[in-house]
């Protein structure tokens, strides 16, 4: 049952969860099947904070989570602000967590929580350059993206995805401490595949014709170069059937990271991808699709 009462967050007495399905649409979401996460939290519809992974996950990593648009404004009960900088302009926002530190990962590594991060999408690879992976104290990357030809990639292998490897995230965690972890789930961004999707002819065709398209996201596509009704649902399908794993994996994660603390568990989509809707494809532009993400929050 859920706990509708209004939580109190004393640092050290509770740890926290926070998965990125990376690219998943709120309606792809809305389609799979998620027993783990309906178990804690309803499914809401909410607007990103931006339209690709680099700034949303700077966004997240200020406490600043995707706006709730279905009518409650609410995060959990009486709560309607989980993380608010001290530095940030005062409002009427009932707040959770109201942090002194220049982002949330400092002020859990400055309160001496364990701090781990995990990830698949080359935003959080070990490139020179890469910032979003070097605000862990530990970081772990599992998809060597720019090692591998797209089209060479489908299906993509499970050291590809964080999820994959729990065992190897949990081992990176002293339980007998609070902790902060953050996954970043590449099994929703393209090619949307996962060990729940059946991968065969027509989705490998799909696919690649999506892999040809991707790289003029940016503007219209016409012709025969567009995605057929039949393989944009194979693909949408596949998205939704990726989130269905990572519902799956999260309850394992769970179970094999309990520490006897009540754990806030935050798990939504950084952007969603456009299949063509408005004439595009992928993300990284302004759509509907590109902007509403699934969100679930509860505390276990």
């Amino acid at each position: 049952m859920r706990n509708t009462s209004k939580p109190s967050f004393v640092i050290g007495n509770y740890n926290v969860i926070m998965i990125v399905a990376d690219s998943c649409r709120y309606d792809s979401a809305k389609k799979a099947k998620t027993p783990f996460l309906s178990s804690f939290s309803e499914l809401r519809c909410a607007e990103a904070p931006a339209t690709y992974t680099f700034p949303s996950h700077m966004s997240f990593f200020l406490g600043i989570l995707p706006v709730l648009i279905d009518g409650n404004s609410e995060y959990l009960s009486g709560i309607s602000q989980i993380w608010r900088s001290v530095n940030a302009r005062e409002n009427k926002k009932t707040v959770a967590i109201i942090y002194r530190e220049r982002n949330i990962i400092d002020h859990y590594c400055q309160n001496d929580y364990e701090v781990v991060g995990a990830g698949g999408v080359s935003f959080f690879g070990s490139a020179w350059g890469n910032v979003l992976p070097q605000l862990f104290p530990r970081f772990i990357h599992f998809e060597e993206s720019l090692l591998i030809a797209r089209e060479e990639n489908i299906p993509r292998q499970t050291m590809h995805f964080p999820l994959a490897n729990i065992e190897k995230i949990v081992s990176e965690i002293d339980k007998s401490r609070p902790f902060f972890l953050f996954i970043n789930c590449p099994e929703t961004h393209i090619p949307y595949d996962s060990p729940f999707v059946k991968v065969g002819v027509d989705y490998k065709k799909a696919a690649r014709k999506l892999y040809g398209i991707d790289s003029i996201k940016h503007r219209p596509v016409v012709g025969q170069k567009r995605l057929t009704e039949k393989e944009r649902e194979i693909l949408m399908n596949a998205q939704s059937k990726s989130m269905e794993w990572i519902d799956f994996k999260t309850e394992e994660l769970y179970r094999k990271i309990l520490n006897g603390k009540p754990t806030l568990i935050i798990v939504m989509g950084d952007h969603g991808d456009e299949f063509g809707e408005g004439g595009r494809y992928g993300h990284a532009h302004y759509h509907p699709n590109v902007m509403y993400v699934p969100f679930w929050c509860g505390i276990l």
